[in-house]
């Protein structure tokens, strides 16, 4: 139904563009101190039998990390990285019910809407074999 009217677009909000760089950075970042901390942690080749054993900080980040490239549909990077949460799931199913049932989202996934974040936060419950 036209009814000749034009469609009238709400104006950019320049602090929405703003705080979306921002985030962006701020994923970037972490990504690289998870990719340097790695580079350390990797360091000599380990010795037969050692296992690595991820912190829980960089267990969160791998698990926010991961919850944006769904977002984004960086699909290989989130496959990629829910390889690396896996091992872990125990724990990682501790922090992801954290970030779930927070009424207050961690600032670096307040963009993300509640449902998407759901949705992703089920997937990866499901990739980790963590409790449904």
């Amino acid at each position: 139904m036209d009814t000749g009217e034009e469609l009238k677009l709400a104006p950019i909000d320049e602090t929405d563009v703003e705080r979306e760089h921002q985030l962006m950075a701020e994923t970037h970042r972490l990504t690289q101190d998870i990719l340097k901390e790695r580079e350390i942690l990797d360091g000599p080749a380990p010795l037969a039998g050692a296992v690595y054993q991820m912190g829980d900080r960089e267990l969160t980040q791998n698990i926010i990390m991961y919850l944006r490239q769904m977002v984004y549909g960086e699909l290989d990077e989130a496959d990629r990285t829910a390889a690396l949460i896996a091992p872990f799931s125990k724990r990682a199913v501790e922090i992801i019910d954290r970030i779930a049932l927070s009424e207050i989202p961690d600032p670096k996934l307040a963009d993300i809407p509640p449902q998407v974040l759901a949705g992703t936060i089920r997937t990866l419950r499901e990739i980790i074999g963590g409790p449904k």
